[in-house]
Formats: structure tokens, sequence, C-alpha cells
């Protein structure tokens, strides 16, 4: 299957459903999560946003506002495919950023969380993983899991993500271990030099 074109095919279709921040826009805003609100005032630097959840913000910077939400399910089917394509073709960051896109969508309602959230969760850890952030992998497998205790590709993400992590201890541990040994005979040399090991520290 080719990949590539398919995300081409997909951000052709995200483009059409972009649409310009108004008032009374549904939003997703990023506010260190991704949250969703109405706008409820519009300028030109600025936007009001109240907020599905939480207090509502007022003077937020126009920049904040991610995404317009015009058919939610369709936005989210989208970003889906999009991060899957990126993740088939090793784009970890566009992966990752279109699973984040995904979950804020799919976060909106209850019908879209059961339907898309946990895949864009194992999605995004894959592409994570991928990088090597894995305390990140790790989180979006445990948000998969609470969503579906028996979901398979969320299974094997935690799987492999766990393995990962006990792999990098392993590394870490074997290159401390290489670093104090080497530290030590360096500093054997030194004092056999007749130089004082307070010194060679400090060197």
């Amino acid at each position: 299957r080719d990949w590539v074109n398919a995300a081409a095919h997909y951000e052709r279709a995200l483009k059409v459903l972009k649409r310009p921040p108004t008032c009374g826009s549904r939003v997703l805003i990023n506010a260190g999560t991704l949250k969703c609100g109405t706008l409820s005032d519009v300028s030109p630097k600025t936007v009001d946003v109240m907020y599905d959840d939480g207090p509502d913000e007022d003077d937020l910077d126009r920049r904040r506002v991610i995404l317009v939400v015009n058919d939610a399910e369709l936005q989210c089917s989208l970003y889906l495919n999009l991060a899957k394509c990126a993740l088939k073709v090793s784009r970890w960051r566009d992966s990752t950023s279109a699973a984040t896109l995904a979950g804020g969508l799919a976060s909106i309602n209850e019908e879209l969380k059961a339907r898309f959230l946990c895949s864009a969760r194992v999605v995004r850890g894959r592409a994570n993983l991928a990088q090597k952030t894995l305390r990140h992998a790790l989180r979006d497998a445990d948000t998969a899991l609470e969503l579906n205790a028996n979901d398979t590709a969320a299974l094997a993400l935690k799987r492999d993500a766990e393995r990962a992590k006990k792999l990098a201890l392993r590394e870490n541990k074997k290159l401390a271990k290489e670093v104090t040994q080497w530290v030590e005979t360096a500093q054997g040399k030194f004092q056999e030099n007749g130089g004082d090991e307070t010194q060679c520290a400090q060197q």
C-alpha cells in the first residue's frame, strides 16, 4: 500500500474541512493538554473561550486555537488515519501530532471516545516508542488499556514499551559501570605519576 499517497489524500480532505475561528465555533485549545470549548468572542489576536469542562478563559492568544471542529467524527477519523500512515513511513513526529489531534477530537463526547480514543493512544504510543520517549509510550499504553483492557494492540504496546524500558535501564547501568571503571583507571594512573587523586577529579 502507498502510505505516502494515502496520507496526502487525508491531508487534502482535512484542508477542505478547515475553517477559520469565528464566534460560536467549536474548537480545540492548546491548554497544556487539548481542551474542547466554544468561542464566545474573536478578535484579530485573542479569543474568549467557554470550555466544556473547567472555567472560561478570556483574551486567550488566538494562536492557541489548534483546530476548529466542524465534523468531529470525520476529522477524528481522518487524523487517526493520517497518524497511522505517518507511522508506517517512520514519520514519527507527524504521527504523534496527528494522533494527538485525533485523541483531542475523540474526547469531545463518549461515543467518539469509545470508537477512537484507544486507537489514537496506541498509534501515538507506537510513535513515542519509536522516538524512545518511553515514559510517554508507557503512559499512552496505560491510557489505552484503561479504555479497553483486552485491546491486543494496546497490550502489545505495553509489552514492547516495558521491554524497551528494561533494555534502556540495562544499557544505562552498563554505561555507568564503564564510566566508573574508566575513572578509577585514570585516577590510578594519575597517582602512579605522583598526582593527587582529588586534583584528578577536578580536571
